[in-house]
């Protein structure tokens, strides 16, 4: 008789033999994370049919904590609309991997948040999927990019701080870095702001 892995074994068979692991080729859209000039990051490719996930895919460098995780993630975005693509948080995570106990997951799975951003920019349309742009890092602690925070205020409709931190997890580290949002929240609203001195950090072709 077969014994069904434990929900630890599972998690481990993941990091081991991640799923959809590589470059979706014509992805409809990607979403990145963390910045491959600071050292760890991201990115995740969806392509989507009549607004539903129909494939999910991701890449990862210097962030081998997160395979598992984002290989689950790939797993459950695959027949979701968008808006509950938007709604999957760590605990359907943990529940794809049969009740995993939540501390054993990353404090912020990237594959989440890599999907929330490749989400979003599907529905903004405005960047190539493999687009060089300038991207400054936003969370040093979590890796999280301004690109991703401006995506996530936008889909999400977000209006205060601490809706961002709840939704993205920048700020959730020293906090440092909460004294920003609010200049990317009132980028979102239209209002004028002071442009920053300098980016942070630039980020390259992944």
């Amino acid at each position: 008789m077969t014994v069904a892995p434990t929900p630890a074994e599972l998690y481990a068979d993941h990091a081991a033999r991640p799923r959809n692991l590589g470059k979706l080729l014509n992805a409809a859209a990607v979403g990145d994370v963390g910045s491959i000039v600071v050292g760890d990051a991201l990115r995740f490719y969806i392509q989507v049919t009549d607004e539903r996930i129909t494939a999910a895919k991701f890449q990862v460098f210097n962030a081998a904590d997160q395979l598992a995780a984002a290989s689950a993630v790939t797993e459950i975005a695959v027949g979701k609309t968008l808006d509950e693509a938007l709604a999957l948080t760590a605990l359907d995570v943990c529940a794809h991997l049969q009740g995993l106990d939540y501390t054993a997951l990353p404090p912020q799975p990237w594959g989440l948040a890599g999907l929330r951003a490749a989400v979003a920019m599907f529905r903004a349309e405005d960047l190539p999927a493999d687009d060089d742009r300038a991207d400054a890092l936003l969370c040093r602690c979590l890796g999280i990019s301004e690109d991703t925070v401006r995506q996530s205020i936008a889909v999400m409709k977000l209006t205060d701080v601490d809706a961002v931190v709840a939704a993205t997890g920048a700020g959730s580290g020293c906090g440092t870095c909460r004294a920003d949002i609010p200049r990317l929240l009132d980028e979102a609203q239209g209002k004028a702001v002071a442009k920053p001195a300098a980016k942070t950090a630039t980020a390259g072709r992944i």
